[in-house]
Protein backbone atom coordinates (compact mmCIF):
# COMPACT_ATOMS: atom_id res chain seq x y z
CA UNK A 1 0.00 0.00 0.00
CA UNK A 2 2.71 2.26 0.54
CA UNK A 3 4.74 1.48 -2.18
CA UNK A 4 1.47 2.14 -4.28
CA UNK A 5 1.23 5.65 -2.71
CA UNK A 6 4.74 6.41 -3.04
CA UNK A 7 4.83 5.30 -6.73
CA UNK A 8 1.30 7.48 -6.89
CA UNK A 9 3.27 10.65 -5.72
CA UNK A 10 6.23 10.02 -7.93
CA UNK A 11 3.83 10.14 -11.22
CA UNK A 12 2.23 13.34 -9.64
CA UNK A 13 5.30 15.13 -9.33
CA UNK A 14 7.06 14.22 -12.70
CA UNK A 15 3.31 15.65 -13.99
CA UNK A 16 3.45 18.74 -12.23
CA UNK A 17 6.76 19.17 -13.91
CA UNK A 18 5.56 18.51 -16.99
CA UNK A 19 2.80 21.25 -16.53
CA UNK A 20 4.90 23.75 -15.74
CA UNK A 21 7.80 23.34 -18.56
CA UNK A 22 5.20 23.31 -20.94
CA UNK A 23 3.78 26.12 -20.08
CA UNK A 24 6.67 28.61 -19.80
CA UNK A 25 8.28 30.95 -22.30
CA UNK A 26 9.96 29.14 -25.14
CA UNK A 27 13.36 31.38 -25.47
CA UNK A 28 13.79 32.26 -29.08
CA UNK A 29 17.54 31.33 -30.48
CA UNK A 30 20.08 33.45 -30.72
CA UNK A 31 19.48 36.00 -34.17
CA UNK A 32 23.11 35.94 -36.62
CA UNK A 33 23.30 39.43 -37.87
CA UNK A 34 22.68 39.65 -41.78
CA UNK A 35 26.20 39.32 -43.25
CA UNK A 36 27.55 43.19 -43.98
CA UNK A 37 27.30 43.28 -48.11
CA UNK A 38 29.61 45.83 -49.70
CA UNK A 39 27.70 49.49 -51.03
CA UNK A 40 27.53 49.32 -54.71
CA UNK A 41 30.04 51.55 -56.15
CA UNK A 42 28.09 55.08 -57.62
CA UNK A 43 29.54 56.34 -61.30
CA UNK A 44 31.97 59.05 -60.68
CA UNK A 45 30.47 62.57 -59.83
CA UNK A 46 26.90 61.40 -58.82
CA UNK A 47 28.34 59.79 -55.00
CA UNK A 48 27.56 61.49 -51.83
CA UNK A 49 29.47 58.78 -49.93
CA UNK A 50 32.47 58.97 -48.58
CA UNK A 51 35.75 58.15 -51.96
CA UNK A 52 36.43 54.46 -51.86
CA UNK A 53 39.67 53.63 -52.05
CA UNK A 54 40.82 50.62 -55.13
CA UNK A 55 42.95 48.99 -52.53
CA UNK A 56 42.24 47.48 -49.39
CA UNK A 57 44.49 47.37 -46.33
CA UNK A 58 46.66 46.85 -45.78
CA UNK A 59 47.87 48.99 -49.15
CA UNK A 60 50.92 47.43 -51.09
CA UNK A 61 51.58 50.90 -52.98
CA UNK A 62 54.04 51.84 -49.71
CA UNK A 63 55.77 48.75 -49.54
CA UNK A 64 56.37 48.81 -53.61
CA UNK A 65 57.54 52.84 -52.84
CA UNK A 66 59.78 51.75 -50.62
CA UNK A 67 61.35 48.80 -52.76
CA UNK A 68 62.20 51.31 -55.60
CA UNK A 69 63.73 53.69 -53.52
CA UNK A 70 66.16 51.07 -51.91
CA UNK A 71 67.14 50.04 -55.51
CA UNK A 72 67.80 53.33 -56.91
CA UNK A 73 69.99 53.58 -54.04
CA UNK A 74 72.24 50.80 -54.59
CA UNK A 75 72.86 52.25 -57.99
CA UNK A 76 74.18 55.10 -56.44
CA UNK A 77 76.15 53.38 -54.02
CA UNK A 78 77.86 51.50 -56.95
CA UNK A 79 77.17 48.51 -54.83
CA UNK A 80 76.69 45.42 -57.22
CA UNK A 81 75.58 42.79 -54.54
CA UNK A 82 72.70 45.70 -52.80
CA UNK A 83 71.80 45.95 -56.89
CA UNK A 84 71.34 41.72 -57.21
CA UNK A 85 69.64 41.43 -54.41
CA UNK A 86 66.73 43.59 -55.46
CA UNK A 87 66.11 40.30 -58.41
CA UNK A 88 64.13 37.23 -57.77
CA UNK A 89 66.41 34.35 -59.05
CA UNK A 90 63.05 33.99 -61.78
CA UNK A 91 64.18 37.95 -63.23
CA UNK A 92 64.15 38.47 -67.09
CA UNK A 93 65.33 41.28 -68.15
CA UNK A 94 65.71 43.18 -71.21
CA UNK A 95 67.88 46.23 -72.31
CA UNK A 96 69.47 46.51 -75.91
CA UNK A 97 72.02 48.13 -74.46
CA UNK A 98 73.35 45.05 -72.97
CA UNK A 99 75.86 43.23 -74.70
CA UNK A 100 73.50 40.23 -75.18
CA UNK A 101 70.71 42.06 -76.66
CA UNK A 102 68.48 39.87 -75.11
CA UNK A 103 67.00 38.76 -71.92
CA UNK A 104 69.26 37.89 -69.31
CA UNK A 105 68.23 35.74 -66.66
CA UNK A 106 69.78 36.35 -63.03
CA UNK A 107 73.05 34.88 -63.53
CA UNK A 108 73.69 37.11 -66.53
CA UNK A 109 72.32 40.17 -64.26
CA UNK A 110 74.72 39.06 -61.43
CA UNK A 111 77.67 39.23 -64.10
CA UNK A 112 77.27 41.89 -65.62
CA UNK A 113 77.16 44.02 -62.66
CA UNK A 114 79.64 42.64 -60.78
CA UNK A 115 81.90 42.92 -63.92
CA UNK A 116 80.59 46.67 -64.58
CA UNK A 117 81.62 48.19 -61.53
CA UNK A 118 84.58 45.54 -60.82
CA UNK A 119 86.55 46.97 -64.14
CA UNK A 120 85.08 50.82 -63.94
CA UNK A 121 84.15 51.04 -67.53
CA UNK A 122 80.34 51.77 -66.96
CA UNK A 123 79.83 53.67 -64.20
CA UNK A 124 75.43 53.67 -64.28
CA UNK A 125 74.63 56.28 -61.84
CA UNK A 126 70.98 57.46 -61.59
CA UNK A 127 70.70 61.46 -61.23
CA UNK A 128 68.70 61.78 -57.71
CA UNK A 129 67.62 65.24 -58.60
CA UNK A 130 66.14 63.48 -61.72
CA UNK A 131 64.74 60.37 -60.42
CA UNK A 132 60.78 59.98 -59.81
CA UNK A 133 58.33 56.33 -60.67
CA UNK A 134 54.92 55.62 -60.02
CA UNK A 135 53.30 52.61 -58.48
CA UNK A 136 50.22 50.98 -59.82
CA UNK A 137 47.23 51.02 -58.13
CA UNK A 138 47.78 47.39 -57.54
CA UNK A 139 51.71 47.56 -56.07
CA UNK A 140 52.34 45.48 -58.87
CA UNK A 141 53.92 47.36 -61.36
CA UNK A 142 56.31 50.50 -61.44
CA UNK A 143 57.18 53.13 -63.94
CA UNK A 144 60.93 54.48 -62.96
CA UNK A 145 61.94 57.59 -64.94
CA UNK A 146 65.54 58.85 -64.83
CA UNK A 147 68.31 60.30 -66.01
CA UNK A 148 71.47 57.27 -66.34
CA UNK A 149 75.33 58.21 -66.85
CA UNK A 150 78.03 55.71 -68.22
CA UNK A 151 80.97 56.54 -70.42
CA UNK A 152 79.04 57.19 -72.80
CA UNK A 153 76.92 59.66 -71.32
CA UNK A 154 73.78 60.97 -70.14
CA UNK A 155 70.17 59.76 -71.24
CA UNK A 156 66.84 59.68 -69.89
CA UNK A 157 65.83 56.21 -69.15
CA UNK A 158 62.12 54.68 -68.44
CA UNK A 159 61.96 51.21 -66.95
CA UNK A 160 58.98 49.22 -66.13
CA UNK A 161 59.21 46.66 -63.49
CA UNK A 162 56.97 43.87 -62.04
CA UNK A 163 57.36 42.70 -58.27
CA UNK A 164 56.59 39.51 -56.81
CA UNK A 165 57.16 39.04 -53.08
CA UNK A 166 59.27 41.92 -53.01
CA UNK A 167 61.51 41.09 -55.61
CA UNK A 168 61.85 42.14 -59.43
CA UNK A 169 61.07 39.63 -61.75
CA UNK A 170 60.40 41.76 -64.88
CA UNK A 171 62.07 44.26 -66.59
CA UNK A 172 62.52 46.13 -69.87
CA UNK A 173 64.43 49.24 -70.33
CA UNK A 174 63.32 52.13 -72.90
CA UNK A 175 65.83 55.52 -73.62
CA UNK A 176 65.09 58.65 -74.69
CA UNK A 177 67.33 61.50 -75.67
CA UNK A 178 68.77 64.37 -73.62
CA UNK A 179 66.76 67.52 -74.49
CA UNK A 180 68.46 70.92 -75.20
CA UNK A 181 67.34 71.94 -71.45
CA UNK A 182 66.87 69.62 -68.84
CA UNK A 183 63.71 70.95 -67.31
CA UNK A 184 62.22 69.75 -69.98
CA UNK A 185 62.65 66.21 -69.38
CA UNK A 186 58.99 64.30 -67.50
CA UNK A 187 58.89 63.98 -64.10
CA UNK A 188 56.35 62.06 -61.95
CA UNK A 189 55.59 63.81 -58.51
CA UNK A 190 55.13 61.64 -54.96
CA UNK A 191 51.31 62.19 -55.09
CA UNK A 192 51.33 59.75 -58.22
CA UNK A 193 51.71 57.09 -55.34
CA UNK A 194 48.93 58.19 -53.03
CA UNK A 195 45.88 56.27 -53.08
CA UNK A 196 42.82 57.90 -55.22
CA UNK A 197 38.99 57.05 -55.44
CA UNK A 198 38.24 54.36 -57.00
CA UNK A 199 35.80 55.36 -59.78
CA UNK A 200 38.79 58.08 -60.65
CA UNK A 201 41.27 55.34 -61.26
CA UNK A 202 38.39 53.19 -63.27
CA UNK A 203 38.25 56.54 -65.23
CA UNK A 204 41.46 56.39 -66.14
CA UNK A 205 41.91 53.27 -67.12
CA UNK A 206 38.01 53.68 -69.52
CA UNK A 207 40.04 56.90 -71.30
CA UNK A 208 43.36 54.60 -71.85
CA UNK A 209 41.31 51.58 -73.35
CA UNK A 210 39.51 54.23 -75.65
CA UNK A 211 42.48 55.70 -76.68
CA UNK A 212 44.58 52.37 -76.81
CA UNK A 213 41.41 50.69 -78.92
CA UNK A 214 41.45 53.69 -81.25
CA UNK A 215 44.78 53.59 -82.06
CA UNK A 216 44.93 50.22 -83.13
CA UNK A 217 41.92 50.57 -85.39
CA UNK A 218 43.36 53.63 -86.88
CA UNK A 219 40.42 55.65 -85.63
CA UNK A 220 41.77 59.30 -86.41
CA UNK A 221 38.78 60.92 -84.60
CA UNK A 222 38.03 58.80 -81.42
CA UNK A 223 41.87 58.46 -81.00
CA UNK A 224 42.15 62.31 -80.50
CA UNK A 225 38.98 62.76 -78.57
CA UNK A 226 40.51 61.34 -76.02
CA UNK A 227 43.10 64.48 -75.69
CA UNK A 228 42.53 67.80 -74.07
CA UNK A 229 42.70 70.57 -75.94
CA UNK A 230 46.18 71.85 -74.48
CA UNK A 231 47.66 68.40 -74.88
CA UNK A 232 50.86 68.29 -75.42
CA UNK A 233 52.69 65.30 -77.54
CA UNK A 234 56.92 64.69 -77.14
CA UNK A 235 58.81 62.43 -78.54
CA UNK A 236 62.11 62.07 -76.47
CA UNK A 237 63.36 59.20 -79.16
CA UNK A 238 64.02 62.39 -81.79
CA UNK A 239 67.21 64.25 -82.05
CA UNK A 240 65.14 67.48 -80.84
CA UNK A 241 62.97 66.14 -78.79
CA UNK A 242 59.91 66.76 -81.18
CA UNK A 243 56.59 68.52 -78.91
CA UNK A 244 53.65 68.91 -80.35
CA UNK A 245 50.76 70.65 -79.77
CA UNK A 246 47.50 69.43 -79.86
CA UNK A 247 47.16 70.71 -83.77
CA UNK A 248 50.59 69.16 -84.81
CA UNK A 249 49.36 65.97 -83.20
CA UNK A 250 46.30 66.22 -85.40
CA UNK A 251 48.48 66.47 -88.43
CA UNK A 252 50.58 63.66 -87.20
CA UNK A 253 48.15 61.35 -86.77
CA UNK A 254 46.20 62.26 -89.56
CA UNK A 255 49.52 61.21 -91.78
CA UNK A 256 50.59 58.31 -89.78
CA UNK A 257 46.53 57.01 -89.52
CA UNK A 258 46.62 56.91 -93.69
CA UNK A 259 50.01 55.05 -93.98
CA UNK A 260 49.82 51.28 -95.31
CA UNK A 261 52.80 51.37 -94.14
CA UNK A 262 52.29 52.55 -90.27
CA UNK A 263 51.64 49.56 -88.37
CA UNK A 264 52.33 50.35 -84.71
CA UNK A 265 50.53 48.56 -82.19
CA UNK A 266 49.71 49.43 -78.43
CA UNK A 267 49.30 46.41 -75.84
CA UNK A 268 49.42 46.33 -72.63
CA UNK A 269 49.26 49.11 -69.55
CA UNK A 270 49.03 49.96 -65.77
CA UNK A 271 47.62 52.65 -63.72
CA UNK A 272 49.31 54.51 -60.83
CA UNK A 273 48.09 54.08 -57.76
CA UNK A 274 46.27 58.61 -57.79
CA UNK A 275 44.28 57.06 -60.80
CA UNK A 276 46.45 60.38 -62.94
CA UNK A 277 49.53 58.51 -64.75
CA UNK A 278 49.83 55.70 -67.21
CA UNK A 279 52.29 53.29 -68.90
CA UNK A 280 51.40 51.96 -71.96
CA UNK A 281 53.48 48.97 -73.88
CA UNK A 282 53.21 48.46 -77.48
CA UNK A 283 55.55 47.75 -80.75
CA UNK A 284 56.32 51.02 -83.00
CA UNK A 285 56.67 50.09 -86.59
CA UNK A 286 56.89 51.95 -90.16
CA UNK A 287 58.14 51.87 -93.38
CA UNK A 288 62.02 52.48 -91.94
CA UNK A 289 61.65 50.51 -89.28
CA UNK A 290 61.44 46.73 -87.64
CA UNK A 291 59.32 45.75 -84.94
CA UNK A 292 60.57 48.29 -81.67
CA UNK A 293 59.16 48.27 -78.61
CA UNK A 294 57.97 51.49 -77.26
CA UNK A 295 56.60 52.72 -74.03
CA UNK A 296 54.40 55.71 -73.84
CA UNK A 297 53.92 57.40 -70.13
CA UNK A 298 50.86 59.61 -69.97
CA UNK A 299 49.41 61.90 -67.82
CA UNK A 300 45.52 62.18 -67.45
CA UNK A 301 43.40 64.72 -65.77
CA UNK A 302 39.57 64.62 -65.97
CA UNK A 303 39.17 62.04 -68.41
CA UNK A 304 41.58 63.42 -70.75
CA UNK A 305 45.60 62.82 -71.84
CA UNK A 306 47.15 66.32 -71.19
CA UNK A 307 51.10 65.03 -71.56
CA UNK A 308 52.68 62.42 -73.17
CA UNK A 309 56.12 61.26 -73.79
CA UNK A 310 56.84 57.98 -75.65
CA UNK A 311 60.44 56.05 -75.75
CA UNK A 312 61.72 53.11 -77.21
CA UNK A 313 63.68 50.64 -76.76
CA UNK A 314 66.96 51.06 -78.47
CA UNK A 315 70.88 51.42 -77.57
CA UNK A 316 70.52 55.31 -78.49
CA UNK A 317 73.93 57.02 -78.47
CA UNK A 318 73.68 60.09 -75.39
CA UNK A 319 74.49 63.52 -77.05
CA UNK A 320 77.97 63.59 -75.93
CA UNK A 321 78.70 60.21 -76.35
CA UNK A 322 82.56 59.03 -76.85
CA UNK A 323 83.93 56.06 -78.72
CA UNK A 324 83.81 52.92 -76.66
CA UNK A 325 84.03 50.12 -78.87
CA UNK A 326 87.33 49.07 -77.35
CA UNK A 327 85.68 49.60 -73.62
CA UNK A 328 82.95 47.30 -75.02
CA UNK A 329 85.17 44.45 -76.57
CA UNK A 330 86.60 44.25 -73.08
CA UNK A 331 83.54 44.16 -71.02
CA UNK A 332 81.63 41.63 -73.43
CA UNK A 333 84.54 39.49 -73.06
CA UNK A 334 84.76 39.96 -69.53
CA UNK A 335 80.91 39.02 -69.53
CA UNK A 336 81.16 35.86 -71.32
CA UNK A 337 84.41 34.79 -69.17
CA UNK A 338 82.26 35.29 -66.19
CA UNK A 339 79.16 33.21 -67.34
CA UNK A 340 80.92 30.66 -68.73
CA UNK A 341 82.81 30.19 -65.52
CA UNK A 342 86.31 30.05 -67.43
CA UNK A 343 88.94 31.82 -65.15
CA UNK A 344 91.90 31.54 -68.10
CA UNK A 345 89.48 33.94 -70.38
CA UNK A 346 88.49 35.73 -67.34
CA UNK A 347 92.10 36.67 -66.35
CA UNK A 348 93.22 37.23 -69.98
CA UNK A 349 91.27 40.41 -70.12
CA UNK A 350 93.68 42.21 -67.66
CA UNK A 351 96.36 43.99 -67.49
CA UNK A 352 99.39 42.31 -65.78
CA UNK A 353 99.62 45.60 -63.31
CA UNK A 354 96.00 45.68 -62.86
CA UNK A 355 95.08 46.44 -59.52
CA UNK A 356 91.96 45.74 -57.78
Amino acid sequence: MIRNLRFFVVILLIAAILAACSSSTTVAPTAVPPTPTSPTPTPANTSTSPPQTRTATPNPVPGTVALVKGWFAAFAAHNPDQIVSFYSKDIQEYDATFASNSYMNYSAIDGFYHVEYMTGSFNLNPDSSKTSFFVSDDGRFVATLSIWTDVEGSKPDVSLLEFKDGKIIWQYDYYGRMPANTSDLQTIPASANQPAPANLVDQTRATIMQWQAAYNSRNAQAYLSSYADQAEYTDATSAQWRVLSRTGLEKEIAASFTDPEFKSKLDTFFVSANGRYAAVQGVYKDAKTVDIPMVVILEIENGKIINQHNYLLLPIPAANATPVSQAEGIVNGLIAAYRAGDPEKLVACYSQGVRI
